[in-house]
């Protein structure tokens, strides 16, 4: 889905200067090919695609080691701390 998007904001990229240096030609484009309507899908398309990847990306949990034997003092601590305190530990 992300290429597919990709692919439509690079047509609309190219489309909209197109579609200025038409309209200033003087040429008689159609309405749905104006450049008012290319920029707003190029906006949504960019939108779109920016949405995606932001809910594409998972982030990773940190696994802490697990003890073979009883469980230390530091190992609890670590599991009872922020995660700030857990970064600063390691």
């Amino acid at each position: 889905m992300k290429s597919l998007l990709k692919a439509i904001a690079f047509v609309l990229a190219a489309g909209v200067p197109s579609a200025l240096f038409a309209q200033l030609g003087g040429a008689d484009i159609p309405a749905p090919a104006s450049v008012g309507y290319l920029f707003i899908g190029f906006v949504a398309a960019l939108t779109l695609l920016t949405a995606v990847n932001d809910y594409a990306y998972r982030p990773r949990r940190v696994m802490l080691p697990q003890s073979a034997g009883p469980a230390s003092a530091e190992i609890v601590a670590l599991r009872a701390a922020p995660t700030e305190e857990r970064r600063l530990a390691a």
